[in-house]
């Protein structure tokens, strides 16, 4: 288990990966949806961080739009 805190537009983030199966060197991570109070998450599975932030990236930038739809 390794935690990073990294930043996705204004938003900082601490990430926790922890390791699922280690003989394929698979790794996840869940992530809050940081515009919704109420308890929204997803967990991302992957082989290595870079590759999961960026999929952490692509889904912020969606829950954003989604976000400002609805104002």
């Amino acid at each position: 288990m390794e935690t990073i805190k990294h930043i996705f537009g204004k938003f900082e983030l601490e990430l926790t990966f922890h390791d699922v199966n280690l003989k394929k060197g698979l790794m996840c991570c869940t992530v809050q949806n940081p515009f919704k109070y109420e308890k929204c998450e997803v967990t991302f599975l992957g082989d290595d961080k870079e590759h999961i932030i960026r999929k952490i990236d692509r889904q912020i930038k969606k829950w954003r739009k989604e976000y400002f739809k609805e104002d």
